[in-house]
C-alpha cells in the first residue's frame, strides 16, 4: 500500500523524535562564537597618540606599546597589533570569563576586558623583562594608521612660519612649512616628510626628510624640539653595539629653526 504525503510527513516526524542525539549534533555542530566576542573592534591606546605629540617625540614616547601595539583590532579569534613601527596578528584565546591570552611560553599577551568602552593589555616575556604593566585602551571607530598619524604630526607639530636660526644650505630667512607637507623658502626643496612608520633595520629616531616636487630625498636628519625651536641633527650609521644599540648615533645640528607663527 502506498503511503500519503500526511502518513510520510508522519513517519519523518516520529523518526526524528527517536534519533541519536548526538548523533544529531555530529550531523548539525552549533558554531562557537569567537574567543575574544566581547573585545570585537578596534581598540587604542589611551594616551596614544596625545603623548607622541605633547612630548613632540615619534620614537619614545609611549613607551613599549606604541611600536606595534598602539592599536588593536579584534576579528573572530585573532588580534591585530597596528602600531607606528610595525604590525601583525595573534590568535587569542580565553581564559577566563573576563580574560583573554595569545602568544606562547616566550613571549605573550593578555587582555582584561573592563567594560565596552575600556580593554587593559600588557606583555608577558618569562625570559626577559617581564611582565609589563596593564596599558588602558578604549574602542575606537577605526585604527590610527601610520599615514593618519603622520597627518596628523604634520599640521598639530610642524606646519608654520619659521624664522632660521641655523641653515647647512641655502635658504630664505623665514622658511614655511604646510599643513600639506609643502614647504617655501629652501630652493631645490618642495616637501617635508616626517618618519612615522620605522624599520626594524634601520631605526632612525624621529626621522624628517628634505624632499624635491617628485619626492625624491634631499636630505636627511633627525628631529628634536626645544622650545619653539625645531632642531635638525646629522646622524651617522654604526655598528649596533652597546653605545649605539640602534646602529644610528645622532650628532651634531645641521638646522635650527623657530617658530614664529603656526599655520
Amino acid at each position: 500500500m502506498r503511503k500519503s504525503p500526511v502518513c510520510w510527513l508522519a513517519s519523518a516526524l516520529l523518526a526524528a523524535c527517536h534519533a541519536d542525539p548526538a548523533a544529531t549534533q555530529r550531523a548539525n555542530p552549533a558554531v562557537a562564537p569567537p574567543a575574544a566576542a566581547a573585545l570585537q573592534g578596534t581598540w587604542q591606546l589611551d594616551y596614544y597618540p596625545d603623548s607622541l605629540l605633547a612630548n613632540r617625540d615619534i620614537y619614545d614616547n609611549s613607551n613599549w606599546s606604541a611600536p606595534y601595539a598602539a592599536n588593536l583590532r579584534f576579528v573572530g579569534d585573532s588580534c591585530e597589533f597596528i602600531g607606528w613601527h610595525e604590525r601583525w596578528t595573534v590568535k587569542t584565546r580565553q581564559t577566563s570569563p573576563q580574560r583573554y591570552a595569545a602568544g606562547d611560553s616566550l613571549q605573550s599577551w593578555e587582555f582584561q576586558y573592563v567594560g565596552p568602552n575600556k580593554v587593559l593589555f600588557r606583555e608577558v616575556r618569562p625570559e626577559a623583562e617581564g611582565t609589563s604593566p596593564w596599558y588602558p585602551y578604549h574602542r575606537v571607530a577605526q585604527a590610527l594608521t601610520p599615514a593618519s598619524l603622520n597627518a596628523r604630526v604634520v599640521k598639530q607639530l610642524f606646519a608654520g612660519r619659521y624664522r632660521v636660526l641655523q641653515s647647512n644650505r641655502p635658504t630664505d630667512s623665514v622658511l614655511v612649512l604646510g599643513a600639506d607637507s609643502r614647504v617655501r623658502g629652501l630652493p631645490g626643496v618642495a616637501r617635508y616628510r616626517i618618519l612615522t612608520e620605522m624599520d626594524w633595520d634601520f631605526i632612525l629616531p624621529n626621522g624628517f626628510s628634505w624632499e624635491t616636487a617628485k619626492n625624491k630625498e634631499v636630505a636627511q636628519y633627525s628631529f628634536r624640539f626645544a622650545g619653539d625651536t625645531l632642531v635638525l641633527h646629522n646622524y651617522e650609521i654604526h655598528p649596533e653595539e652597546d653605545a649605539v644599540p640602534t646602529g644610528i648615533l645622532v650628532t651634531k645640528p645641521a638646522m635650527k629653526l623657530l617658530k614664529i607663527s603656526a599655520r
